[in-house]
C-alpha cells in the first residue's frame, strides 16, 4: 500500500481504488446514515466531496470481502451495485430527438441495459460463472429476453455464461446509444426503433427475483446504488422516480445520491413521491455541520487512518499542531475574560465559558487588526481550525492537507529532517505551512473559482444550463456581502454578539434571490438548513455561509456563531451592491436582527 500511496491523503475516486485499498481506506459513517444500509429506497444528498461515492463503494461485495466483513457472497444481507451515472451518461446528447411518450420508453430501456451490464459485470468478479451455467437461470433469462423482444442467447455446454451474459447488456446498451446518435441523420418516423424494450418492472424486477433465488448470490435484495442521479435530464429523473413508487423493496432497494441538483420528484404520471411514504431522505451536509455531529471524529478516524497506513502512529492534531504563539495569547484574553466575570463584569453568558468560547477569538483579532482592520497575521492552522474550515466536505480536509503534506516532503533535506520520526516519515505539518496552504485554498474559491463559473455559465439567450453570468456576479456580490458584513461584526467591540457565519430569512424569499441562493447552496458557498421564527410561528430558512470563506473574510471559523435576521428585501439589494447592504445592515444598531438562540458547528 504504501510504496504506490506516498501522500496519504491524496484523493483517488472510489472506481480507480482496489477493494483492498476501499477497505482500508474507509471510516465507517453507516452509524450517522443508517438508512443507506436498511431495506428501503432512499436518496442521498450531499455536495461534492462529502463522501457519498466512497460509502456507496464500500457496499459493494468486493469490498466487503476484502474487508472481512463475509467470506462468501451468500452471506451478505443485501447485494449492492454501484452504477455511476456520469461517465456512461456523459456522451448521450440526443434526447431532445425523441417526441412524446417514445422519449420514456427509450430512456428506461438504456437505463435498464446500463444497469444490467453493471450488474453482471460485479456479478463476475466475485462469482464463479459456473454457477450460472443451469438450466433454471439460462431458461428463465431467455424467456425474459424474448418477452421483451429480444432474440435470446444460446449457451454452449461449456461457455462462460456471466461473460455472455455481460456481453448481451453491453452490446444492448451501446446499441441504442448508436440508434440515438442516428436520429441526427433520420427521424423516429424514418428510422423507427425496433429492437428490445426492457422496463424495471417487466425485466429488471424479475430477474433480480430470480437471481435470488439460485441461492449463491444474497440473503436479502439488490441494492442499486445509482451515483450522481442529478446527471440524469428531468426525464430520465421521473422514470427513477416511477421504479421509486413501485415499492419493490423486497426485490430492489434503489440508493440514490445527488450533488444536490436533482430536478424532479414527479414521476412519469406526473404524480409526486413523497417521503418517509416512498422513500427515506438523507442530506450529508446537514448531518455533519448541526449541533451533535460526528464530523470531527470522523475526520479525525480518517486522519489517523491513513497515517497508519504509511506508518505514521500520532493523533491527528499531534501531526497538524496549532500555531503555539497564537494559542497562548487567546488563552491569556480567556483569562482576563474569567478575570471581568470574576469582578461582576461579565459579557452576558451564562458561564464564564460561554464568554470565553464568543469572545476570545474576536477580541484576539480585533487587537491583530488594531487601527489598520487588516488581522492578515491570524493563523488558521491546527487539526480542529482545519476541520472548522472544511465546512461538513470531507474532501475539503483531504485536499488542502495532502496540499500541505506534498509542501512538506518538498522542503529542503535540512529543513525535513527536523520533521521526520525515528522511522523517517514526516511526522507533523508545521503550522506556517498549514496556515499558508489553507488561506490559498479560501482565496481559490472567490478569485479561481468564479472566474471559472464566468468562463462556463451560459449567456442570457442560451438554454444549454440554468445560471447565467448575472446568476454568477449575484452570488458574489451576496457572499462579500455576508463576509464583509460578518467581519464588521466581529470587530465591533460594542456587540453583543459578534461572531455570525448564517442569516435567517424572515420573510418570502423572491426571484431571482432563490435561484441565486440555490445556486450558492449547489456549489458549496452556502448551506442551506432552517430555524424557528422568532415569533415561534413555523421555521425559516437559513443560510450558512461556508467556513472555507473564513480566511478570505478573516472571520473566526470555530462553532459558536449566532445568526443574522434579514429580509428579501434586503437581500436583492446585496444582489447589486453588496457595500450597500452592509452599511445598511451596520447602521441599524450593534444587535438589531440577531437571533438570540446559540447555534453550534460541532465539528
Amino acid at each position: 500500500m504504501r510504496n504506490d500511496y506516498i501522500n496519504p491523503f491524496e484523493v483517488r475516486t472510489p472506481e480507480a481504488l482496489s477493494p483492498l485499498d476501499t477497505a482500508k481506506l474507509f471510516v465507517d459513517v453507516f452509524t450517522d446514515f443508517h438508512k443507506i444500509k436498511e431495506i428501503g429506497h432512499t436518496f442521498i444528498h450531499g455536495p461534492r466531496g462529502t463522501g457519498k461515492s466512497m460509502m456507496l463503494r464500500y457496499l459493494e461485495p468486493d469490498v466487503q470481502l476484502a474487508a472481512g466483513n463475509v467470506f462468501n457472497i451468500n452471506e451478505l444481507q443485501y447485494y449492492a451495485v454501484h452504477v455511476p451515472i456520469k461517465k456512461a451518461w456523459s456522451d448521450i446528447t440526443e434526447w431532445s430527438l425523441l417526441e412524446g411518450g417514445s422519449y420514456y420508453v427509450i430512456a428506461e430501456h438504456i437505463m435498464v441495459t446500463h444497469i444490467l451490464f453493471t450488474t453482471f459485470k460485479s456479478i463476475n468478479r466475485v462469482v464463479e460463472s459456473r454457477l450460472f451455467n443451469n438450466v433454471e437461470f439460462i431458461s428463465g433469462l431467455n424467456r425474459l429476453l424474448k418477452n421483451s423482444g429480444h432474440i435470446g442467447v444460446d449457451f454452449e455446454p461449456d461457455s462462460d455464461v456471466l461473460d455472455k451474459v455481460e456481453r448481451v447488456f453491453e452490446d444492448e446498451f451501446m446499441g441504442i446509444k448508436q440508434y440515438l446518435r442516428r436520429l441526427l441523420f433520420k427521424s423516429m418516423n424514418d428510422n423507427p426503433y425496433n429492437g428490445a424494450i426492457f422496463t424495471y418492472l417487466d425485466f429488471v424486477v424479475p430477474l433480480f427475483d430470480l437471481l435470488r433465488g439460485l441461492g449463491f448470490l444474497c440473503n436479502g435484495p439488490m441494492f442499486l446504488l445509482i451515483d450522481d442521479a442529478d446527471q440524469l435530464d428531468e426525464g430520465m429523473q421521473r422514470v427513477l422516480n416511477t421504479w421509486v413508487s413501485c415499492r419493490t423493496i423486497d426485490t430492489v432497494c434503489l440508493k440514490i445520491a445527488t450533488q444536490m441538483r436533482y430536478k424532479t420528484y414527479r414521476t412519469i404520471d406526473g404524480k409526486l413521491i413523497e417521503s418517509p411514504h416512498d422513500y427515506s431522505e438523507i442530506n450529508i451536509g446537514s448531518i455533519y455541520t448541526r449541533d451533535g455531529s460526528k464530523y470531527m471524529s470522523r475526520i479525525k478516524e480518517i486522519v489517523e487512518k491513513r497515517l497508519r497506513l504509511i506508518g505514521v502512529n500520532c493523533s491527528a492534531e499531534e501531526f497538524f499542531p496549532d500555531d503555539e504563539k497564537q494559542k497562548t495569547s487567546i488563552d491569556k484574553i480567556k483569562k482576563e475574560i474569567i478575570a471581568l466575570r470574576e469582578n461582576g463584569s461579565g459579557l452576558g453568558g451564562n458561564r464564564a465559558s460561554d464568554d470565553t468560547t464568543r469572545f476570545a477569538v474576536p477580541i484576539y483579532m480585533s487587537r491583530l487588526a488594531g487601527n489598520s482592520k487588516s488581522s492578515s497575521t491570524f493563523s488558521y492552522a491546527g487539526f480542529r481550525s482545519l476541520v472548522d474550515l472544511s465546512s461538513g466536505v470531507i474532501r475539503w480536509f483531504l485536499d488542502p492537507a495532502a496540499k500541505m503534506y506534498s509542501e512538506v516532503s518538498s522542503l529542503h533535506q535540512s529543513k525535513l529532517n527536523k520533521l521526520l520520526d525515528i522511522d523517517k516519515n514526516i511526522s507533523k505539518i508545521p503550522p506556517d505551512i498549514q496556515d499558508n496552504i489553507i488561506k490559498d485554498w479560501s482565496f481559490e474559491f472567490i478569485d479561481s473559482e468564479f472566474s471559472k463559473l464566468r468562463s462556463t455559465c451560459r449567456t442570457e439567450k442560451e438554454e444549454s444550463t440554468i445560471y447565467t453570468s448575472s446568476h454568477v456576479t449575484m452570488l458574489l456580490n451576496l457572499v462579500t456581502a455576508l463576509g464583509e458584513t460578518f467581519r464588521a461584526r466581529l470587530l465591533d467591540e460594542n456587540a453583543t454578539e459578534r461572531k455570525i457565519f448564517s442569516i435567517m430569512i424572515a420573510d418570502d424569499v423572491v426571484s431571482p434571490l432563490d435561484q441565486v441562493l440555490d445556486m450558492g447552496v449547489e456549489l458549496g458557498y452556502l448551506q442551506r438548513s432552517s430555524i424557528g421564527s422568532k415569533e415561534g410561528r413555523g421555521r425559516k430558512p437559513k443560510f450558512t455561509l461556508s467556513r472555507r470563506l473564513a480566511p478570505y473574510f478573516k472571520l473566526d471559523p470555530s462553532g459558536y456563531a449566532y445568526n443574522l435576521s434579514v429580509t428579501s428585501e434586503a437581500l436583492m439589494k446585496s444582489l447589486r451592491d453588496p457595500k450597500a447592504f452592509t452599511r445598511e445592515r451596520l447602521s441599524k444598531g450593534n444587535n438589531d436582527g440577531i437571533m438570540q438562540i446559540q447555534q453550534t458547528l460541532d465539528i
